[in-house]
């Protein structure tokens, strides 16, 4: 999943709601499911506070890539774990933009985006773009496979490590999961 350049998005707005993700030719990359138990969401509820929710992201194999788990006080925090759940780092959004940060607390990006169409973009200290994710420039040749004209598409840029990658897809859970 991580070693392709762009991966269509497809939000299903169920009882328990999931982004898949695809491959430009068809085959299904990954997907994005909120993994927080029954028993965290009670515990939470007896003694009266917020647990944080739990969004795994799970490879084409279903085996687990990463999560993320969500806490919202006045900004919204997204800290990011690896599959032995070490911390890689945290996506901070403010109420105009977002920061990711790595362990020791240093900015390696800022997010960037339009308010009214989907368009946000992951860039660097020196501007330079990371992650892009738009909703309506889908390629004509991926009509075949994907229909609708709209689908958004996420574009990784190929020199960024995995573990930036995977702290890159919190832009996902804030757009799909915490925006709407």
């Amino acid at each position: 999943m991580f070693s392709s350049k762009q991966l269509l998005v497809f939000y299903l707005p169920t009882y328990t709601p999931r982004l898949l993700l695809f491959f430009p030719d068809g085959n299904k990359a990954g997907e994005i499911r909120n993994s927080t138990t029954k028993k965290e969401v009670l515990k939470g509820f007896i003694t009266l506070r917020k647990t944080p929710k739990r969004y795994t992201l799970y490879d084409e194999n279903q085996n687990s890539s990463g999560f993320y788990l969500i806490k919202k006080n006045k900004n919204i925090n997204i800290e990011v774990y690896n599959d032995k759940e070490e911390f890689l780092g945290n996506f901070q959004k403010g109420k105009q933009y977002g920061n990711l940060l790595d362990t020791e607390g240093s900015c390696w990006g800022k997010t960037v985006g339009s308010r009214l169409y989907m368009d946000e973009k992951i860039l660097s200290s020196q501007d330079n773009e990371l992650v892009r994710l738009r909703r309506g420039w889908m390629p004509l040749e991926w009509s075949k496979l994907f229909p609708e004209p709209n689908t958004p598409i996420i574009s990784l840029n190929p020199e960024l490590s995995n573990e930036k990658k995977l702290m890159s897809m919190s832009l996902l859970i804030q757009e799909f999961f915490i925006e709407r």
